[in-house]
């Protein structure tokens, strides 16, 4: 569907999912979920985990020896913005990155 959606964006909002799914799988004991959402101006990107504790998602530097921490760093650069919502049954870290719209587009 994101070739559809967001032909010009494809690969950052590709990269940036995995980043996010990644991180779950790394980081969580699952289940995780992916939902993809298509608004206006925007697709949303949200992986959800049972992992009640949504104060540990930071952003951090990592040193330039370290081999992993990069990658809220690079979602940070892919999309317009990145939050930790609360879930019902644990959170889920999204990510919203800007698409052109539909009138854009037909320009």
């Amino acid at each position: 569907m994101l070739r559809v959606w967001a032909p010009e964006r494809l690969d950052d909002i590709v990269l940036g999912v995995n980043e996010l799914v990644i991180n779950a799988v790394q980081h969580t004991a699952g289940p995780q979920r992916l939902i993809v959402e298509k608004h206006p101006c925007h697709i949303v990107a949200r992986v959800c985990d049972s992992w009640r504790n949504p104060t540990r998602v930071v952003l951090r530097t990592p040193d330039a020896l370290d081999q992993g921490g990069r990658g809220l760093q690079l979602l940070n650069e892919l999309a317009e913005t990145w939050f930790v919502q609360t879930t019902e049954d644990g959170k889920a870290v999204c990510a919203a990155f800007c698409v052109p719209s539909q009138e854009d587009r037909s320009r």
